[in-house]
């Protein structure tokens, strides 16, 4: 990322950043799985170490922000390197490398695919998760761009709406489990499916940033605690020895298949239609779409403790998500040991 600075055409930009996202992407759900190996080990919540991701994000957005407005935007990537230098070696330092037991479960892959075919709430759910990423990634792409020029190219107004995304993610990374427990993980998809539409209708219809502005605080729902639902109920569902390739593929649905569809498509509406009619399409066609598929999935997720009995029986997997509690699914991860305290995930 940081030689983009010295990059002179736009064609040897787009060939940079593919080769950088090739590089970087697939870390997301490498650090995810991280995560959630660590807490094994360690005990704790992922919505509470992810909201340490979510303040870095808030802060670095911010100053990055008043920076690229004070000396200029190189300045912007010179930061990122410094950053990425301290944060490599903070990796390599002082993070463990965790390795299953020798006597862990072997599981083939083959029949781990076939067990997630036989559940249809997993299935739904990648499709909510394809149709999330279509709404997050024209908010990601093109929200910046289009406040920045409803404001009249105010650069401060992207700090300012980076650092109440951040804002807003935090209480809700931090008490996810309990949000889990209380409103159950499909009504919590439901819920956060809801405010991705109301920002959708928000942007489709204003004109004044600074007015829309407070609409930024639905941010905590649409990812801070969508985010960790996908993730807690896909890591839940998965077969033994296959956690990090089920939160893997989720990464590559939601921020790769739905990334990829809302930019090719949104780019074009928004240089061909204007960016209202791109909102709008967010707002009209895709939303419904969501809330359809997420009502379906919470439909099927309360069916699921019957349909994982049979799938237990036909595969000798015990992998219902409803009926089981987490610290019985930590014992029987690749063999590691169970962990008191980590609450119980709806």
């Amino acid at each position: 990322m940081f030689s983009l600075r010295f990059v002179p055409t736009f064609n040897v930009m787009c060939l940079m950043l593919f080769v950088a996202n090739f590089q970087t992407q697939p870390t997301w759900s490498l650090l995810d799985q991280t995560a959630m190996t660590m807490l094994v080990h360690i005990g704790g919540v992922y919505g509470k170490q992810r909201l340490y991701g979510a303040v870095g994000y808030g802060i670095g957005g911010y100053f990055a922000g008043l920076m690229a407005a004070a000396v200029g935007i190189a300045w912007c990537f010179n930061m990122v390197l410094g950053l990425s230098v301290i944060s490599l070696f903070i990796l390599l330092r002082f993070i463990p490398a965790y390795q299953p037991d020798e006597g862990g479960t072997k599981t083939d892959y083959l029949q781990s695919l076939a067990i997630i075919w036989d559940q249809p709430d997993v299935l739904i759910l990648f499709i909510v998760v394809l149709l999330a990423g279509v709404m997050g990634g024209l908010i990601d792409n093109f929200l910046f761009l289009w406040y920045f020029n409803l404001s009249g190219n105010d650069t401060r107004l992207v700090g300012v709406i980076i650092a109440t995304e951040t804002i807003s993610e935090l209480p809700l990374f931090f008490f996810s489990n309990k949000i889990f427990e209380r409103f159950g993980t499909p009504n919590c998809i439901i819920f956060s499916v809801v405010a991705y539409g109301v920002r959708m209708i928000v942007y489709t219809y204003a004109h004044n940033p600074w007015v829309w502005l407070p609409f930024e605080v639905l941010h905590g729902m649409t990812f801070g605690l969508l985010w960790a639902a996908f993730t807690n109920y896909v890591f839940q569902s998965s077969p033994e020895g296959t956690e990090g390739t089920m939160i893997g593929l989720l990464t590559a649905v939601q921020k790769g298949m739905g990334a990829a569809c809302s930019t090719l498509m949104g780019g074009y509406m928004y240089e061909h239609f204007g960016g209202r009619v791109m909102w709008g399409t967010g707002a009209f066609v895709v939303f419904p779409a969501a809330i359809l598929f997420s009502l379906i999935f919470a439909w099927l997720a309360r069916e699921y403790p019957e349909k994982s009995a049979a799938t237990r029986e036909k595969w000798g997997s015990s992998s219902s998500l409803c009926s089981i509690d987490i610290n019985d699914r930590i014992t029987k991860k690749n063999g590691y040991t169970e962990i008191d305290g980590v609450p119980e995930i709806a």
